[in-house]
């Protein structure tokens, strides 16, 4: 099995960092650098300046560029991370 591949990294300019580790799933263009070179739905570190917090996929035409996946960075974002995540939704329902 090979290790994850190494995500391209944004840096914030604000901090969020509380704001992101508690769950709250959305990074606003004026507090995120450049995301040049990103494509919409390339997923990305999110890091600041104490270093890498969560992975997030990119849009670098809305004012919502980040979207946070997860709390973890080089998180693998995969069909494998979806069925979990969909899992772990149905069972807080039951």
């Amino acid at each position: 099995m090979s290790a994850p591949r190494s995500h391209r990294t944004v840096r914030l300019k604000k901090n969020l960092r509380r704001s992101i580790l508690r769950g709250h799933p959305w990074v606003f263009d004026k507090a995120v650098g450049s995301v040049e070179g990103c494509a919409p739905g390339d997923i990305v570190n999110v890091a600041d300046e104490k270093g890498a917090l969560a992975t997030a996929f990119v849009d670098p035409g809305s004012p919502i560029r980040l979207r946070v996946l997860e709390t973890k960075p080089n998180q693998k974002i995969g069909s494998q991370w979806l069925h979990n995540k969909l899992v772990a939704a149905v069972r807080r329902r039951l």
